[in-house]
């Protein structure tokens, strides 16, 4: 088949490719065999009844140590390189069929949505990009390990073992356990839970998994966000009123923002103690 009989633009699954002979043809994509490492296929969105999409298909390519974003030729974008050093976080979302990924760089962030039924395709790729990009630090393989055994949370116990790589070991970790809280208006009354929020520590990464989506518990779903060590700046215990929250900042300006109940403040304290060196050497270089 001829590059010009396909039509990539028609796929609707999306799928991880491990050879250069394997990406899509219509893309007209020139990669040395020798620096390629996977790429992954996501299908463009479907197109409405007056045939408008709201994104077109892309190839996410891991070539030697960069991140390269092809578009599909139709949209007529420039392929978007990111080195991995240049990498600040990774987030994956999944929730019900509605799944994502963002990549945040010091001067890039984008968004890629995908349905979760080709999530296994998405999961092998990151795992290939998380082998270039992440790189053990002994100051956390020092920890005594985390058992995740620990959590009492069937989702969360699920969602961090399918988030770990084969020989990823947890260390140092919280978790705040969800609440259920009742609701009363003046002729009923409704039960809700709080969202909950895992934080680990590995020795190749710092791990935030939340089913925190704008601010209410997802159900069927969580959302993981890291970054390795080296691009996290600090860990910040900030107070207002009655809110808490332990800010995690980043490199290149970025941060996370996690709400914490003021009874996990000396589990917060361990996780801060693991960049407090960090911390303090970024104040001296600024002195």
């Amino acid at each position: 088949m001829l590059p010009s009989d396909v039509d990539s633009r028609r796929y609707v699954i999306a799928y991880f490719i491990g050879s250069p002979q394997d990406l899509p043809p219509d893309f007209l994509i020139h990669t040395p065999p020798d620096d390629f490492q996977a790429a992954l296929f996501l299908p463009g969105d479907q197109p409405d009844w007056l045939g408008r999409r709201r994104y077109p298909p892309r190839v996410l390519s891991l070539v030697g140590s960069e991140l390269r974003i092809y578009t599909h030729p139709s949209a007529g974008q420039p392929c978007q390189q990111v080195p991995l050093e240049h990498l600040v976080y990774i987030e994956s979302g999944c929730i019900l069929l509605l799944g994502w990924l963002r990549f945040v760089a010091c001067d890039f962030e984008q968004t890629f949505p995908y349905s979760t039924v080709y999530r296994h395709a998405v999961d092998r790729f990151l795992r290939r990009l998380r082998a270039r990009w992440l790189a053990p630090e002994d100051r956390v393989q020092d920890l005594p390990s985390f058992d995740p055994a620990q959590l009492q949370d069937v989702k969360f116990g699920n969602a961090l073992a399918r988030e770990l790589d084969a020989d990823e070991v947890p260390r140092a970790g919280l978790f705040q356990a969800p609440s259920q809280l009742v609701r009363r208006g003046w002729f009923r009354r409704w039960r809700y839970r709080t969202p909950a929020d895992l934080l680990v520590a590995t020795p190749r990464r710092l791990l935030w998994l939340t089913d925190r989506d704008k601010g209410i518990a997802a159900s069927y779903g969580t959302i993981a966000r890291y970054a390795p060590h080296r691009n996290i700046k600090s860990l910040v215990w900030e107070t207002a009123g009655q809110e808490c929250a332990l800010r995690i900042e980043l490199l290149a300006g970025k941060h996370w923002r996690v709400p914490i109940k003021p009874e996990y403040r000396e589990a917060a304290r361990r996780l801060e103690s693991l960049y407090a060196e960090t911390s303090a050497r970024a104040v001296e270089a600024g002195r």
